[in-house]
């Protein structure tokens, strides 16, 4: 069981940021018009370089929802290993500890990015 988590947890860290880059791109104005929508232009103009807390920010987020990621997966595990314990108390007991650990790790990681994500627009922007 924990070989099995390990690799799947080694996939993941090879796949998942393969697809995050997939996602990540800016639009030049052009594809802004051809869209329809209104393209957020930097400070400095359409080449500038973003500033280093919104990169902080970026990262603390995309860090954030990998971490979250990752605890969903273990909830998984956790709500497999309490509906296939059959009776077993000893592994009933552990899957209940284990999904109200990971319960508790999903509200810690709802708050930090809550507080990351207001400290920088209060002190930042």
């Amino acid at each position: 069981m924990k070989q099995l988590f390990f690799i799947l947890v080694a996939i993941g860290m090879l796949v998942f940021p393969v697809m995050g880059q997939a996602q990540i791109g800016e639009l030049t104005p052009a594809q802004c018009d051809q869209l329809g929508i209104k393209c957020p232009v930097p400070e400095g103009g359409a080449g500038a370089e973003r500033p280093i807390v919104t990169r902080i920010s970026s990262i603390m987020n995309t860090l954030l929802g990998f971490v979250a990621i990752a605890a969903v997966i273990v909830l998984i595990i956790g709500g497999a290993m309490y509906i296939f314990s059959f009776g077993n108390e000893d592994t009933s007991k552990r899957a209940k500890h284990l999904i109200l650990n990971v319960i508790i790790g999903l509200l810690i990681i709802a708050v930090s990015a809550l507080l990351v994500n207001f400290i920088i627009r209060i002190f930042f922007t």
